[in-house]
């Protein structure tokens, strides 16, 4: 059964009479008290307005109630035994009749729109088919049509300026030989104003149309769409793409809103469009006092989206900006850069909307099916549940390491990350630069290694990364007389792991795809006379734990090197002293 306001209107007046029968019988029943105090049976005229009235209710309680049998969770007839539960319910009815018709409009406007649409895809050049102005066009609408033709409800006020730019182009291209001078003029106007003078002038000299038309016939055109704004904006909206000369809909995030009427003792709860916006607009305080790194990811996230980056471009554009980045926890990035590095994060809200549409903007108040039994108020831990939230649905713990081998093809050699240590090999010295474990630390440690016993050691470092994010370390050499092959060993706990990727620059040509370190150990070969350096990122993929490694590498001759000659005895010693550098001597044979 379809609730019409005519019904509600009626059930609305007997509530409102019901209401002035109960005051009047109320006083009655006053007057009747008194009498029964002094042993005064009470009048059976007052007796029947009672069983009247209690009638009255009971007829108006199932009357409400059997228009509620289409609603989901319908309370319990038992449950509304006061005109007050009554009013909640019928008041509750009205709401949701008007969220219906809101519903209906937007469904009406959406289908015009949808096929004014359709009309401007069919459009064709009758004598430039490559036309880019036509092509750009109907791409704009192609997109417009696309977010629209699935949104469950939204703004048809905005809807309607969305489509203005494309209803005005086919008006004149489907009526430009018989509108008056004026209408064409101001038409060709404002097509020029959103698309272009070239699509303007092709409108209006008739040589737009559908395939296979007559420039002289066209079909009578369809009147334009005129789309009333709704009195109140429905609260759920998709976005759209922004038309030439249109401005962008902000869709409020969120999926369509379910209106569910349920009781809780007396009480009957209802969640309306406004008090949506409410609890949204809560939502997003609490996001700005505890969860700053969201808001900062999610303004990074927005301004890659308006100027169109592409993920490569982004990932290198962020790199050179924060070289630290994936070196702080996503949770934590708000308190680096007075705040500014949280934004770099956009680049993972990037690929998060990419593998879901619409995750960023549904995030806040999608996370509310887990907040079963607890009130969403100023004490709500929102950055904590939004964290998880994240994590869970991005599945991040798979996830992040994918990322950072995306991050680490685009971002090496230039504009690079940063290192939290360098070793750098030449002919005749090792150099180790470490920084302090803060990430972004300028200030460096800097060793020189010159004995061949400190130089063929293996160099340690000891790495602490945060939940979901990765160290770097590079081995780096100018041109050798001897290339040297690299040992990589990475351990946690003291058990070799395989939490790391491995990158390696050859002298000339691009660096090569990143490889997975192998848990039993990494060897590169050649450095100095094929490879020129070696990136070593280990990353941490758990969300809510420090790791703590141990990174060793080690320098290892090339197999099949011939040793040199041992040093001459001095001539005092009637023979030669062994070698100091004993089993350490790099070119002996193996």
């Amino acid at each position: 059964m379809t609730l019409t306001s005519d019904r509600l209107d009626e059930l609305r007046q007997r509530l409102a009479a019901l209401r002035t029968r109960f005051g009047e019988v109320g006083a009655r029943a006053a007057a009747a008290a008194a009498k029964l105090g002094d042993s005064v049976a009470p009048a059976e005229a007052f007796v029947e307005a009672l069983r009247g009235t209690a009638t009255e209710f009971d007829a108006l309680r199932h009357a409400i109630v059997h228009e509620l049998s289409t609603f989901p969770n319908t309370p319990d007839p038992a449950k509304l035994s006061t005109l007050k539960a009554l009013d909640a319910v019928l008041t509750a009815m009205e709401r949701v009749r008007a969220e219906h018709a809101r519903r209906a409009a937007w469904e009406a406007a959406r289908d015009e729109t949808v096929s004014v649409l359709d009309r401007v895809l069919a459009l064709t050049h009758r004598e430039d088919s490559d036309s880019a102005a036509l092509a750009e066009c109907q791409a704009s609408a192609r997109e417009l049509r696309d977010a629209i033709a699935a949104a469950p409800a939204g703004d048809v006020a905005q809807l309607g300026a969305h489509l203005r730019p494309f209803d005005e182009l086919v008006t004149l291209a489907e009526g430009w030989n018989r509108l008056d001078d004026e209408q064409c003029a101001s038409l060709h106007d404002s097509i020029t104003e959103s698309f272009g003078r070239q699509l303007g002038l092709a409108a209006l000299r008739g040589k737009l149309g559908r395939g296979g038309e007559a420039p002289g016939a066209p079909e009578p055109p369809p009147a334009p769409v005129v789309a009333a704004p709704s009195q109140t904006p429905a609260t759920v909206a998709t976005p759209v793409a922004s038309a030439p000369g249109a401005g962008r809909m902000k869709a409020p995030p969120g999926s369509p809103l379910v209106v569910e009427i349920r009781m809780s003792g007396q009480q009957v709860q209802v969640e309306t469009p406004e008090e949506q916006r409410e609890r949204e607009e809560l939502l997003e305080r609490l996001a700005a006092d505890g969860a700053r790194w969201w808001v900062g990811a999610r303004a990074g996230w927005e301004s890659l989206v308006q100027r169109g980056v592409p993920a490569a471009e982004a990932m290198r554009e962020t790199l050179k900006r924060f070289p630290h980045l994936f070196s702080v926890p996503l949770s934590r990035s708000d308190e680096y850069e007075s705040g500014r590095l949280s934004e770099g994060y956009g680049i993972l809200l990037q690929r998060l909307e990419k593998e879901e549409p619409g995750f960023v903007r549904g995030a806040l108040t999608r996370i509310n099916p887990q907040l079963a039994g607890r009130k969403i108020d100023e004490r709500y831990p929102l950055g904590q549940e939004l964290y998880q939230y994240i994590v869970a649905e991005g599945r991040l713990y798979k996830t992040f390491p994918d990322l950072l081998r995306d991050v680490l093809v685009h971002a090496l050699p230039e504009p690079g990350l940063w290192l939290q240590g360098t070793i750098t090999e030449t002919d005749g010295a090792t150099t180790i630069v470490t920084h302090p474990e803060e990430p972004g630390g300028r200030r460096e440690e800097v060793r020189t290694l010159t004995t061949l016993a400190e130089r063929v050691a293996a160099h340690t470092f000891s790495i602490t990364t945060g939940p979901l994010t990765a160290r770097v370390f590079s081995v780096q050499a100018s041109e050798l007389t001897r290339a040297a092959d690299i040992e990589i060993q990475l351990k946690e706990n003291g058990a070799p792991t395989d939490r790391a990727w491995i990158v390696v620059t050859p002298v000339t040509g691009k660096a090569e795809p990143p490889r997975k370190h192998r848990a039993g150990g990494t060897k590169i070969e050649y450095l100095g006379t094929q490879q020129r350096a070696v990136w070593i990122a280990a990353f941490n993929s758990d969300p809510n734990a420090d790791k703590t490694y141990e990174l060793a590498v080690s320098f290892k001759n090339r197999l099949g090197m011939p040793a040199p000659p041992p040093p001459p005895a001095p001539k005092s010693e009637p023979e030669a002293a062994p070698s100091s550098f004993g089993k350490f001597f790099p070119f002996n044979k193996r």
